[in-house]
């Protein structure tokens, strides 16, 4: 069976849901983002389009407040108005779960030929943006899937590397296994966050230096089954394959996110892609201990990190970390508190554009900026934009926006039994703001 690209302009304006099957490949429907809509309009299942001017009374109040916050954001760092970019829309996410009924508002915003629906957080400095003298973006994409790693335990039982993450294992794991092919979550994730990052960018005043950090995580991933090595369920020298694997998996992330930015910026301002991992030093002193065999304690690599530099004695400092996990969360914080620090005595803005459920990296990064004793101030805020895709789950009631956790595979059949390149559809959707000018 051949597959068919979705390349159209309708198939690139439209919300995507890909419903789960147990023995066959993901259903595909799609409904149309419509201009600015009187009435709700619903796109799949716990999301509805709506005019920013006919939101319901009841969403009135988020709609309003989201879209403030939105706005001040992006004026403060292009300088100007953003009126024109906003397109007068927002989707509203509600939480279906038994018991919940909180609702997310994604403000509409079209730049460079794509609509983005956009969640904001933090607020801008309140200092004059005219004072500020650098922007940093600080963007990442989750490696692999769930689905897309999996261990074997000694009982022949397929568990998910997130297991490890705990101390809940009671068994030997004896192998590991995961997709050498870059997974949709990471494609369509790289192609979203850096088009809408370099779009962003794309209208700083050019006279500001301007820095994209692709901040795909590094050490995080080596570090997720270290507690089950400790704990003797993982062997070293498996763990060493795990940890050359995800590291290797970064690099060809980066390298990913760092041409879909170039391409949609296009050359029409000067941005530096500052590649800079955290504790590279602490990842190949781990690498070569479990190579040998042993795995090094916590308190060995929070040692080594502590010698790191300055922004790592100070982070340790105001947060110990007590177990692999925490070490983990805290080389996240470490990168945009270190985009953070002025140069040359510029003052900078940092902006996290990244998938919304990652917004708590940039409260704890407010939370820890203000403990620290040494270093200036940060300036944050968070631009989330939402993706085109949702998973209806076999096993759930509600979709999730989370292709992650529910990662659909690389091709799904359309009603008509048509199969179709989810790769290529995702690229559909971005790539008239990537087409060089």
């Amino acid at each position: 069976m051949s597959d068919i690209a979705y390349a159209s302009a309708a198939q690139a304006a439209a919300f995507h849901t890909l419903h789960l099957r147990e023995e066959a490949l993901p259903e595909l429907t799609s409904r149309p983002l419509v201009d600015a809509p009187q009435q709700p309009y619903a796109l799949a299942a716990g999301l509805d389009q709506v005019a920013l001017a006919e939101a319901p009374p009841a969403w009135a109040r988020a709609v309003n407040k989201a879209d403030s916050r939105l706005r001040a954001n992006l004026t403060h760092l292009w300088q100007g108005p953003a009126d024109d970019a906003l397109s007068g829309d927002a989707l509203m996410e509600h939480d279906l779960r038994p018991g919940h009924s909180g609702r997310t508002p994604y403000i509409g915003v079209h730049l460079d030929g794509v609509t983005h629906h956009v969640w904001a957080r933090g607020a801008p400095p309140r200092h004059d943006a005219r004072d500020r003298r650098r922007v940093e973006v600080v963007s990442g994409v989750c490696l692999y899937s769930m689905p897309a790693v999996w261990l074997v335990t000694a009982t022949d039982r397929r568990i998910s590397l997130l297991e490890t993450r705990g101390r809940n294992l009671t068994e030997p794991i004896i192998a590991i296994e995961a997709d050498p092919r870059p997974t949709l979550p990471e494609l369509e994730g790289a192609l979203r966050l850096s088009t809408f990052a370099a779009s962003v960018i794309a209208r700083v005043p050019s006279d500001e230096p301007a820095v994209f950090r692709p901040d795909t995580p590094y050490l995080a991933y080596p570090l997720y089954g270290w507690q089950a090595a400790l704990d003797g369920f993982w062997p070293a020298r498996l763990l060493a394959r795990w940890t050359d694997w995800a590291l290797g998996r970064h690099h060809q992330m980066v390298r990913r996110q760092a041409r879909a930015f170039r391409a949609t910026l296009a050359g029409r301002r000067p941005v530096r892609v500052r590649i800079q991992p955290e504790l590279v030093n602490v990842a190949l002193h781990l690498r070569a201990a479990l190579a040998r065999g042993r795995v090094p304690s916590l308190e060995e690599l929070v040692n080594l990190a502590c010698r790191h530099d300055w922004i790592w004695r100070g982070l340790i400092d105001v947060a110990p970390p007590t177990t692999p996990l925490d070490l983990a969360k805290l080389t996240y914080i470490a990168a945009a508190y270190r985009a953070g620090q002025p140069i040359h005595g510029q003052r900078s803005v940092v902006v996290f554009v990244d998938d919304p459920q990652e917004w708590p990296i940039l409260e704890r990064l407010r939370q820890r900026a203000a403990e620290m004793t040494m270093g200036d101030p940060v300036s944050a805020i968070g631009l989330y934009p939402l993706s085109r895709f949702w998973v209806q789950p076999t096993d759930e009631d509600r979709p999730r926006p989370d292709l992650y956790a529910h990662d659909p595979g690389r091709h799904a059949t359309d009603q008509d039994g048509r199969r179709i390149d989810l790769a290529g559809l995702a690229a559909s959707i971005y790539q008239q703001a990537s087409i060089p000018r």
